[in-house]
């Protein structure tokens, strides 16, 4: 089985995201084709809605969590993909079977400690930029004269 996961010296990309993510299937599809997927692939998307690292739509779409931009979990994020990619091969109904990780292993799935470790800190930072998304913003207000002022603050979603 092949491993993207080598020696980086910069930090994730959008474009490295969908780097991996043909590369990774393409692995993949030498075992499984994916004409014989239960869900079609039909690309990947970077999005910062949700909690998972990586996701997929009903539709068939990737979603990579936003919060991988900018980190160096290159390891997590091939393992994810490799995931996400199994459970498109089977069905979301084997979902959490037994049956799901053997394929999962047959993509290349495999749980190390330095990838629990970058699960651990993408969670962080998943985290972090929801809680960054709400801002406080305050606007202030005088009247004709100046002499009186209104603030009125709220927390505003960026």
């Amino acid at each position: 089985m092949e491993n993207f996961n080598c020696e980086h010296n910069t930090t994730i990309t959008t474009k490295e995201i969908e780097v991996m993510y043909d590369a990774v299937r393409s692995s993949v599809e030498r075992l499984i084709p994916g004409s014989s997927w239960k869900i079609t692939p039909t690309g990947v998307v970077v999005t910062a809605q949700g909690e998972a690292p990586v996701s997929v739509s009903d539709a068939g779409a990737v979603e990579v969590n936003s919060a991988f931009i900018d980190s160096s979990t290159y390891l997590l994020l091939e393992m994810s993909l490799r995931k996400q990619f199994a459970l498109m091969a089977i069905g979301f109904s084997f979902r959490g079977s037994s049956y799901i990780r053997i394929v999962e292993r047959a993509f290349g799935y495999v749980e190390s400690s330095e990838m629990l470790f970058q699960k651990e800190f993408l969670k962080k930072r998943i985290e972090d930029h929801k809680r960054s998304a709400r801002k406080k913003s305050c606007s202030t207000f005088s009247d004709q004269n100046g002499k009186g002022n209104l603030t009125i603050c709220y927390m505003a979603a960026q």
